[in-house]
């Protein structure tokens, strides 16, 4: 999945991340004065505060989105009866999620950062931009039993279980693994920065070591995973949005299920190629259980938090507890709550239709498939937080559905005891919303005995 969808049909992460939201900044624009008082220089950095604009530094950043690929094997076993028939599926793969930002997005962010280095890149892109693991998925079963059947047309009713077998054997093969990210809400010491900057400041007099202090706390290290303020913004949206699970997160899946399978022939029944085209429908719903998931909420920022405070007390208490307030908000704002909730995923529908050619050496299959997932819940909300100030509502996964079409084409060699299928299939997303496009390419190889 080349773009991943935050919103909707959009691709950018700006709506999932409201940069235009400017309460904060707006504030703090209008509280310079007061701001440049809690500087011991306040001619160095008035420059810094007059033409740095925030909005246009996270407009750099609006277009980034979020790429996936997987690779593996679905393991698949079938036991058939006269009428009763039981399928088991188990997925091993591996599983890549980055950031992802288009040619010029990353010029931009070098003319106005700067260019790094390739090993640094590297590095970069490991420690923050790219999670991946390898493992198990989750243990789906199936069994279903033919209600109706005649030569020409059969119905079967039936039922499915998703047991969460989902185990990854090893993380963070080419990037890193989010899962131990800190959750806590850190500190940003504004005051130990103001500290680096004496009354008499002289450039010649800013030691190395000093600098060195200054990016550890607004930046980081990026080669030695060391996170200040920015990096540690990056390891939590990564820990947000690349950190995924191989299989539903622990929810157990419950549902029904309808197969029907109609030959031509039923129609045409003069032809006896009739009997080599069938039509195949398959629809199923599934309901997930509620299980205990990790998901992150935005602050919400009110302007009475600003409005109560005397920013131009000259009081020392005042503008010490001004200054810790204004490290707090600048906190809450780029990073979000790590919260520990009960989580109800929906009901997810799907409807798969084939058309087959049975051949006597060839096989060959057209459709669509459907897929379609309500809007999940969230409940019994672990945190001392008051959830007023958390925007649940729009931390909640939407509601989401994708259409796509598939071919496949499989060589069969039959034999006394068994018949081999070797097939290529493909599948492209045709429509979509709440869930980005995809396209996928599988190998089939099936024995059946």
């Amino acid at each position: 999945m080349d773009r991943s969808v935050f919103f909707g049909k959009s691709t950018n992460i700006d709506t999932l991340i409201n940069f235009d939201q400017t309460t904060i900044f707006d504030k703090l624009n209008e509280l310079k004065p007061q701001i440049k008082q809690l500087v011991p220089n306040p001619a160095l950095v008035d420059d810094l505060l007059d033409q740095t604009n925030i909005n246009n530094l996270l407009s750099l950043f609006r277009n980034f989105t979020i790429q996936q690929r997987r690779t593996g094997a679905m393991m698949h076993a079938w036991r058939q009866w006269e009428r009763f028939e039981l399928r088991m599926f188990l997925p091993l793969y591996y599983l890549e999620r980055n950031m992802f930002a288009r040619p010029t997005e990353q010029a931009a962010l070098e003319e106005r950062f700067g260019a790094i280095d390739q090993d640094t890149q590297e590095k970069m892109q490991k420690n923050f931009l790219i999670s991946d693991k390898f493992g198990l998925g989750d243990f789906r079963f199936e069994a279903d039993y033919a209600v109706y059947k005649s030569d020409d047309f059969t119905f079967r009713v039936g039922g499915l279980t998703t047991i969460p077998t989902a185990v990854a054997f090893t993380e963070g093969i080419m990037g890193s693994s989010f899962v131990d990210t800190n959750k806590k809400q850190p500190t940003f010491d504004l005051q130990a920065l103001f500290d680096l900057i004496p009354d008499n400041f002289d450039v010649n007099a800013f030691t190395d070591a000093d600098q060195q202090k200054a990016l550890d706390i607004v930046v980081g290290d990026v080669c030695k995973n060391k996170n200040g303020f920015f990096l540690g913004m990056l390891s939590r949206m990564s820990a947000m949005l690349l950190d995924t699970k191989l299989g539903n997160d622990g929810h157990v899946g419950i549902g029904v299920l309808i197969r029907a399978r109609t030959l031509l022939s039923s129609f045409l029944y003069e032809f006896e190629w009739a009997k080599r085209f069938s039509f195949n429908n398959k629809l199923s719903l599934e309901y997930l259980t509620p299980a205990n998931e990790t998901r992150y909420f935005v602050y919400r920022n009110k302007l009475s938090d600003f409005t109560s405070r005397d920013f131009s007390s000259s009081d020392p208490d005042v503008q010490e507890a001004n200054l810790k307030f204004i490290e707090t908000e600048m906190v809450n704002k780029f990073y979000p709550f790590a919260v520990r909730t009960k989580v109800q995923p929906g009901v997810i529908f799907r409807w798969v239709s084939r058309y087959c050619w049975c051949g006597d050496v060839w096989d060959i299959t057209v459709g669509s498939d459907f897929w379609l997932q309500t809007k999940e819940k969230f409940n019994n909300f672990r945190t001392s937080q008051s959830l007023e100030r958390l925007d649940i509502q729009n931390g909640k996964k939407p509601f989401a559905y994708q259409g796509k079409i598939f071919a496949s084409f499989a060589l069969k060699w039959a034999r006394p005891t068994h018949t081999w299928h070797v097939g290529l299939n493909a599948e492209g997303t045709t429509w979509n919303e709440g869930i980005g496009e995809d396209w996928t390419v599988s190998l089939n190889i099936e024995a059946n005995f």
